[in-house]
């Protein structure tokens, strides 16, 4: 089902959300944190996240995982309708993730002053770490970010339906305040930027494989 973990190894956990299931992710199993005026809704085959009201709006889907899984793949496939930022590097779409006192952030934007099409590993005092430019990012697109907390390294790939068209890699960075619970949020988080994104798929693997 929608939301719920599949079938495989135990030593992972796989959670997946589709559009095709024609429910929101938070009606799937999915936690939602929500600021603001932020909405979400199901229309037109995708669940679309609204914060163009305010900066201040977000709205984001979470799934908490076990400390012992240090190796996570976090698979989404998107786009950015319309998008506002106030600060460099802060995209209107975000895919966070953290464990203990470590996390990684990746910013997707299609709005000045990040380049148009731009996607951007991003630190908590919003230095850009690593950028790539992409094409259109108002296209819907697959991203995918794999971290190895062991290792400290973060690696996003953007796919178009022939393969990998760009990668990124970043070094994990140190949280402000730990995390009590190992965590991946996707949404909008961010109080400096504002827009419209469509979501079609949203997967999360954590392994405590060998």
């Amino acid at each position: 089902d929608a939301g719920m973990p599949d079938a495989g190894p135990a030593c992972a956990t796989t959670d997946t959300w589709d559009a095709s299931s024609g429910v929101l992710p938070h009606h799937a199993g999915w936690e939602v944190v929500r600021q603001g005026a932020a909405s979400a809704r199901f229309d037109f085959g995708v669940a679309t996240i609204d914060t163009s009201a305010d900066n201040a709006d977000q709205l984001l889907w979470m799934r908490q995982y076990e400390a012992s899984a240090d190796r996570w793949t976090i698979r989404v496939r998107m786009r950015v309708v319309r998008g506002v930022t106030a600060t460099s590097g802060r995209g209107v779409a975000w895919i966070y993730a953290k464990r203990g006192d470590r996390g990684v952030s990746l910013a997707m934007h299609e709005a000045l002053p990040l380049p148009g099409g731009s996607v951007a590993f991003v630190s908590p005092g919003e230095t850009l770490l690593s950028t790539a430019s992409v094409a259109d990012t108002s296209v819907m697109r697959d991203y995918v970010v794999d971290i190895d907390w062991t290792a400290g390294t973060a690696s996003a790939r953007l796919m178009s339906d022939g393969g990998a068209v760009e990668t990124l890699t970043t070094s994990l960075h140190t949280l402000p305040s730990p995390a009590a619970t190992p965590t991946v949020e996707i949404g909008d988080g961010t109080n400096r930027a504002r827009g419209v994104t469509e979501w079609d798929h949203l997967e999360v693997t954590a392994r405590a494989c060998p």
